[in-house]
């Protein structure tokens, strides 16, 4: 290997790195403060017509694995990129069941969850919600907070 072929190699993993750095930050500021309280609503969701919801469906379903796949791939020795971010975000994409269970718990983490809403701070976002309060547990509108 030459020189120049190791510094394009890590120019372009330093690229990967930050493009996928930057699409992670602002998935989580573009995130509504309360997605995490929100019911699991997937092929089940209401409206449209049923072949086009679950056609939806299996198509989110499948560019999941595939994400999942590439992301796979980039973790091995020598490829450049984040694979670590490719697979998490492949997995995000696949719906299974306790998906929801396993983000809040996951998200919810103390440091975790401090991070994210100093970054969601930072663009003047709302902090993220873990637990649903009463009304929003029987499906009623959240209530909303005082203003001082």
């Amino acid at each position: 290997m030459t020189l120049t072929s190791v510094l394009l190699v890590l120019l372009l993993a330093l690229a990967f790195f930050a493009v996928s750095t930057g699409a992670v930050m602002f998935l989580i500021v573009c995130l509504p403060g309360d997605h995490f309280c929100r019911p699991d609503c997937t092929a089940t969701r209401p409206g449209g017509h049923p072949v086009a919801r679950w056609a939806v469906w299996i198509a989110k379903n499948v560019a999941g694995v595939l994400t999942a796949l590439v992301g796979i791939v980039l973790t091995l020795p020598g490829v450049p990129g984040p694979g670590l971010v490719v697979v998490l975000l492949g997995v995000a994409m696949i719906d299974f069941p306790g998906k929801r269970r396993l983000e809040r718990k996951l998200i919810g983490q103390p440091r975790v969850a401090r991070t994210l809403n100093s970054l969601r701070a930072r663009f003047g976002k709302p902090p993220l919600v873990f637990e649903a309060g009463p009304a929003e547990a029987r499906g009623g509108k959240p209530l909303q907070e005082k203003k001082e």
